[in-house]
């Protein structure tokens, strides 16, 4: 009985130690796993212009810079996002002196163009942006996704006969609030302006208008613009940036619940993809964004507009130079006209604040305890915060504040636009 007793007592210590080694290894090898997602995500970001030896430093994060000797900017440019203002901050507002742009009138159609264009091609002659500004509406008047990505090999080959390597699409664009850019469409239609060459086409096909002859929209009241199911103006945000050659035509011309769930997919599978983004009524973390994840550094700072056509009359329920936005309804109208693109921006939003958060917890120009900030889930800091942490880095990073006599200028080249939007409306009414 004593020797049984001693065998038990043997066994039972050796299983003992064999569940405590395995234990043992568990714990060491969760220790260094965890050593090593500190050390990825306390590694700091590399500067601007460093493309050769950025590969491994950015892999976490999954950012790839933008190399001017194979990669080309192609900015999707969709009507009232920022757009514009985006584009010129490329062709004249970048210090990467392999991003340079000529500007002027002529541009890349000689003196046939009296347009103003700037020619943006590398120390190799090489074109590294296709935008309005530089190579002007190359596959269309304000062309979607599809037709770009289906447009610009073909014509990039044509323009750059000579380039023997794959060329790299960066894909670019701008989103902003729906209900704000459906307003702004609206008053630029009521205004008798329309992009009837941007209308969205399917093999071949066009929706039928909603309304015909020229200046067919002057005038138009919100809830007509609305109720027309083949307005393009409806949806936008996700129609052009879905890959609609694969879809059915209903999806594409008509804007129900069903035809926005497709839309939708497609459009988030394609913002995921592309190389950077930015919000309209974020211009500073756009600009973060931007430098950061393609290595872009600009000479001033993106300028948040203060006045809008769309931001005046939210201000106030019956602002007076918009006479058919009388009250808060309408304004719901417009949000409910868009479901698809509603959709859109909340997941664009999520998305935009996720990288601009991940990339501000690494980075280098900020403290330690600013960075730890950003990272304390329970802080909870909202886009303000991340604002002011953004403006102090791209500040060290060389870029100046636009000038109060710009900003001058500016507001009062808005303050002429709504007085000119408020007087064609009266003029409609009295004609009406």
């Amino acid at each position: 009985h004593r020797l049984w007793c001693t065998g038990l007592v043997r066994h039972l210590w050796r299983r003992r130690r064999r569940q405590a080694a395995i234990v043992t290894a568990a714990a060491t090898a969760l220790l260094a796993l965890l050593l090593l997602a500190s050390a990825l995500l306390s590694r700091p970001l590399p500067p601007p212009f460093q493309l050769e030896s950025a590969s491994t430093a950015i892999a976490v994060e999954s950012i790839d810079l933008f190399d001017s000797r194979r990669d080309v900017i192609v900015l999707l440019h969709m009507q009232k996002t920022g757009g514009s203002h985006l584009n010129r901050q490329l062709v004249s507002g970048l210090r990467r002196p392999d991003m340079r742009c000529q500007c002027g009138r002529g541009g890349l159609g000689g003196a046939r163009r009296r347009k103003w264009r700037c020619n943006c091609r590398n120390s190799r002659g090489d074109l590294w942006l296709v935008s309005r500004y530089s190579t002007g509406w190359l596959c269309g008047l304000h062309a979607d996704f599809a037709a770009l990505s289906a447009c610009v090999p073909g014509q990039l080959a044509a323009l750059d006969s000579d380039f023997e390597r794959p060329r790299r699409l960066r894909y670019v664009t701008m989103l902003r609030r729906p209900a704000d850019r459906f307003l702004s469409e609206w008053q630029h239609a009521r205004r008798g302006a329309t992009w009837r060459k941007s209308q969205p086409t399917c093999r071949g096909s066009r929706p039928p208008p909603c309304r015909t002859g020229d200046g067919a929209w002057r005038g138009v009241s919100l809830a007509e613009f609305a109720a027309c199911r083949a307005n393009p103006a409806l949806n936008r945000q996700a129609r052009m940036l879905a890959n609609t050659s694969g879809l059915p035509c209903r999806a594409v011309f008509a804007n129900g619940n069903r035809t926005a769930d497709l839309l939708l997919a497609s459009a988030l599978h394609n913002l995921v993809g592309m190389a950077a983004f930015g919000l309209t009524e974020w211009q500073i973390l756009t600009q973060y964004l931007l430098s950061r994840r393609l290595g872009l550094s600009f000479s001033r700072l993106f300028w948040q507009q203060d006045a809008t056509v769309a931001s005046n009359w939210r201000a106030s329920g019956n602002f007076s130079l918009v006479a058919d936005a009388g009250d808060l309804q309408q304004r719901r109208l417009a949000e409910l006209a868009n479901p698809a693109d509603a959709r859109l921006y909340a997941a664009a939003e999520r998305l935009f604040f996720g990288q601009a958060r991940r990339l501000l917890a690494r980075e280098p120009l900020l403290s330690v305890g600013q960075r730890a900030r950003v990272r304390d889930a329970d802080s909870a800091i909202g886009g303000d915060a991340l604002t002011a942490l953004a403006r102090r880095v791209l500040l060290e990073l060389g870029a100046v504040e636009v000038d109060d006599a710009e900003k001058a200028d500016i507001r009062r080249r808005v303050r002429k636009k709504l007085l000119r939007a408020g007087n064609d409306e009266a003029e409609s009414d009295s004609n009406s």
